[in-house]
Formats: structure tokens, sequence, C-alpha cells
């Protein structure tokens, strides 16, 4: 799992599955939405204000994605800053 976060928009990306080539985007959330592949598998993760701070734990238990649990919970422990406008 790699993730990337964009400070100016406050917007932080979980890549989950790196072969997997996103077929639709499920809004979960005003925060969240999951990108999956034609296949049912998460390809990855959107998680908008970030500097709010990042809980996944529903997401890995909708989208059975256990595996993943080490790693959200370091993510939980990230802090995320936003830029600061000039």
């Amino acid at each position: 799992m790699r993730y990337t976060y964009d400070d100016e928009a406050d917007a932080l990306y979980v890549l989950v599955d790196e072969e997997a080539e996103v077929a639709r985007s499920e809004v979960v959330d005003e925060r969240h939405t999951v990108d999956l592949a034609s296949d049912g598998r998460v390809a990855g993760i959107e998680v908008l204000g970030a500097s709010l701070g990042v809980d996944l734990s529903a997401l890995l238990e909708r989208y059975d994605l256990q595996r993943l649990r080490p790693h959200a919970a370091a993510l939980r422990e990230t802090r995320f800053r936003p830029a600061i406008p000039a």
C-alpha cells in the first residue's frame, strides 16, 4: 500500500492495488470515495479533509480489506497538514 497527499486539496489517496484498473468510483460519504476495478477489487481510496484525521476502519470492514489494518493504523497516527494560503 502506498499513498499520496495533496496539501493544497487536503486530500489523501491510498493506492490499495497497483495492478487494478479503475472502472468506477463509489462515493461512500462526503469525505471518502473508493475506486473499484471491474471485478470489484478496491484499487484505491480517496480521503478528503485528511488533516481532520484518517480513519479507514469502517472501509476496511465494508470492502474486506483486513490485510490493510496495520497500514490504516499508521495513517490514523499521521498528521497531514493542508497548504497555508499565500
